[in-house]
């Protein structure tokens, strides 16, 4: 007997923002997982745009009020279960002072959400896995580019 079925692929659209300040990137971890991240989440169709979906997250996941200048990078991928847009975002702090090291992010308080500083050029962001890998090796063209840049069919 043959048997078929479909699996539903969903399609989902995440914002971030790479946040800028003084020659330093601030990255997200979560759960003390071995990589960082640039803080945001998934776009909600109560959000009026892309870049209001990175100012809601950049609230939420990182505590910080940001202005958003562009969108400077673009990364498709596709696993099994998922197809993924995620939109990169430069963006500046309102007030730098808002940083804290832990934050409580409201739509997931049980877990633990730690921000940090990284020197773009020192040595301890060039150790750390920073995902996209790409994102990291190029932040400095990306982040100086007025053009987004595109990767595509990266499978996760």
């Amino acid at each position: 007997m043959l048997e078929c079925w479909h699996m539903t692929k969903h399609a989902r659209i995440s914002c971030r923002g790479l946040l800028v300040h003084e020659g330093k990137i601030l990255l997200l971890n979560i759960d003390d997982r071995e990589y960082w991240n640039a803080p945001g989440g998934g776009y909600k169709a109560a959000d009026a745009s892309m870049s209001e979906t990175v100012i809601r997250e950049m609230k939420e996941e990182a505590g910080m009020d940001v202005v958003v200048e562009h969108m400077v990078y673009v990364q498709e991928f596709q696993s099994e279960k998922q197809a993924s847009l995620v939109l990169f975002y430069l963006v500046s702090p309102k007030d730098p002072s808002q940083y804290k090291e832990f934050v409580i992010d409201p739509d997931n308080p049980e877990r633990k959400t730690r921000l940090k500083w990284f020197e773009i050029d020192g040595e301890e962001y060039k150790s750390i896995r920073f995902l996209p890998e790409t994102l990291q090796k190029d932040l400095h063209e990306v982040i100086q580019n007025k053009s987004p840049l595109f990767t595509s069919n990266v499978k996760q």
